[in-house]
């Protein structure tokens, strides 16, 4: 499945990658911004914008596909210039032992090999109420930190208040506790942000 849809601008890796034009011919992307277009068929690629007709003069341009893009970007406008002067950068990734990983469906299994249930007590903009999550990991979730949890209207961001882990016994009577109900949405994944200048 394809973490990005039509729409998106992404950020496009700053090297060529597998998958690339052998031959260099999409090197010319690398770190730059594109806006998705559209989306294969098959489902497993994008198709861009800004590089429409370069590929053997088709109407479309090159494939490409998740591990091709960096993160997907917000821009900051300048009103002054019209033009972007900022970028935000954000991608959403899980950070373990192992390294990184952004495959939730590896992740949430841990939730069924442990009998210790980790989660995630939330509040979301402008509004005071503290929410609980499934935390699919085995990271302790830090005070501060911004994630994307699914909930009944869809993703949301949100700022984590506090962490906990517990025995999977006690669950219910803390759900009965906080007025909390079953069953319990997950945490999709920390909100990474980077911000860098626009160079002309």
């Amino acid at each position: 499945m394809l973490k990005y849809k039509v729409g998106d601008k992404v950020k496009i890796v700053n090297h060529r990658v597998v998958g690339m034009n052998s031959e260099g011919l999409m090197d010319k992307w690398c770190g730059k911004i594109m806006t998705i277009d559209k989306i294969s068929e098959d489902g497993y690629s994008y198709f861009m914008k800004e590089d429409g007709g370069e590929r053997n003069g088709r109407s479309y341009g090159w494939s490409w596909d998740d591990r091709m893009i960096e993160c997907k970007v917000d821009e900051t406008i300048d009103k002054k210039e019209n033009k972007s002067s900022s970028i935000k950068c954000t991608e959403l990734i899980w950070v373990d032992g192992n390294g990184v990983s952004n495959k939730l469906s590896a992740v949430k299994n841990m939730i069924l090999e442990t009998k210790m249930i980790n989660l995630a007590f939330v509040k979301f903009d402008g509004n005071s109420k503290v929410y609980v999550f499934l935390n699919p990991t085995d990271q302790i979730l830090k005070k501060g930190i911004r994630v994307l949890v699914d909930t009944k209207y869809g993703e949301k961001q949100a700022t984590v208040l506090t962490g906990i882990k517990l025995q999977e016994q006690y669950l219910d009577n803390l759900l009965e506790a906080i007025e909390a109900t079953k069953p319990l949405k997950y945490v999709l994944g920390i909100v990474r942000v980077e911000r860098f200048e626009v160079k002309d």
